[in-house]
């Protein structure tokens, strides 16, 4: 009878895919709060600038809070762009990863790496 210690690479797989998971959930976390981030900048700038419009001439504070918005905007839309390109990472260790575990085997051969009878005596 063989246990979980005989098999220590199905341990390390395991752990390895656990480790994985959390990291994807943790960018799935991060990318969902800053798409809120993004809604809230992004209704707090059309009312804004619909105040500015509806001004001759807008109030030096309105025009601050438009210009810190407008920031606020652009570093929120360039955390969305790192936490895309995290999440492109992440998608291409996974196929690297995979790719690893799983490489393909000469269809000639079969599981074991040997020919099969047939193969052998030529009628494959």
């Amino acid at each position: 009878m063989q246990t979980d210690a005989d098999h220590p690479m199905l341990i390390v797989v395991l752990i390895v895919n656990l480790l994985l998971a959390l990291l994807c959930w943790w960018a799935i976390w991060q990318v969902w709060r800053l798409r809120q981030q993004l809604a809230k900048f992004t209704e707090q700038l059309i009312w804004a600038e619909t105040q500015a419009s509806q001004l001759r001439l807008p109030s030096l504070a309105l025009q601050q809070r438009l210009q810190q918005l407008q920031s606020q905007y652009q570093q929120t839309c360039l955390r969305l762009q790192q936490a895309r390109q995290l999440l492109g990472l992440l998608g291409l260790g996974q196929q690297i990863w995979k790719q690893a575990q799983n490489p393909t085997q000469n269809p000639t051969q079969n599981s074991t790496g040997h020919l099969s009878r047939n193969q052998r005596r030529g009628r494959a």
